[in-house]
């Protein structure tokens, strides 16, 4: 997966279509993510690539918690029932 689709899976799971990076001061890179109303949420790391793995740490996290849905493979495989067949 490239970095660039690793970014807009991010921006869909997390609902904000629109992000920037920032250079900080420090040297540090920031990724901002915004919805339309303006809500934000930002990650840090010393590099774009690890700005973008810090995001992917928070929605792992968030999975976990519950706060946010697990992939679409993981729900698939639990929603489908066990031990039905179909006969004919």
């Amino acid at each position: 997966m490239t970095l660039g689709d690793r970014i807009k899976e991010i921006r869909l799971i997390l609902q904000r279509p629109y992000h920037i990076f920032a250079c900080l001061p420090n040297g540090s890179i920031i990724l901002i993510l915004e919805n339309e109303a303006g809500q934000r949420l930002s990650f840090s790391g010393d590099t774009i690539v690890g700005a973008v793995k810090t995001a992917e740490e928070y929605i792992e996290h968030e999975r976990k918690m519950g706060s946010l849905k697990p992939k679409e493979g993981k729900a698939e495989k639990e929603e489908e029932p066990r031990g039905t067949e179909k006969s004919e």
